[in-house]
């Protein structure tokens, strides 16, 4: 975790052809002199700055609402300016976890703190990525209804909100 670049978009991608194409060249039109790629190197750190300054995101006091490619389920992203709030973590029949794409999104968003994470119940296409998104990103709330089932997905986020510290809040419908 401690080793990635996230960025929105295609622009890292497109950073990382720039990087190998300079060295290609460079090192091609060295002639016969020992290849030195103290310019190289500049050039790489230079524009990687530009990339993480293009696509770090301001909201200025919106509110972005984002539905995560999960596959077959849910799995919402709200982001204001202070806070990070998700509804569901779930998919069924999709090779991608969803617990793994939403810490994606919110991790390209620049978020590692989920300050609240809502569940409007406990089947597999709204739970089934949850402890995987708590293990990449922070989570301090979770809510869901007292009416929601009990099942095997409840019982391990449920262990994981102990594990974690993360407090949960159970929503009354009366």
């Amino acid at each position: 975790p401690y080793a990635a670049l996230i960025t929105r978009g295609n622009l890292a991608a497109w950073w990382l052809v720039f990087v190998y194409v300079l060295f290609i060249v460079t090192y091609l039109l060295r002639g016969n002199e020992r290849y030195r790629p103290v310019i190289p190197i500049c050039a790489c750190l230079i524009t990687l700055s530009v990339v993480t300054l293009f696509t770090e995101k301001n909201l200025d006091g919106k509110l972005e609402v984002t539905a995560v490619d999960v596959g077959q389920g849910l799995s919402l992203g709200a982001l204001t300016e202070d806070s990070t709030v998700v509804i569901d973590c779930g998919s069924t029949g999709s090779a991608v976890n969803a617990g793994d794409a939403t810490a994606d999104y919110l991790l390209q968003s620049g978020r590692g703190t989920v300050d609240l994470l809502v569940l409007t119940h406990f089947h597999a296409d709204h739970a089934n990525g949850v402890r995987r998104l708590m293990s990449r990103v922070d989570v301090k709330r979770i809510a869901f209804s007292t009416d929601c089932e009990e099942n095997e997905y409840s019982d391990g986020i449920l262990r994981a909100c102990t594990e974690q510290g993360t407090e949960v809040l159970y929503i009354d419908s009366n």
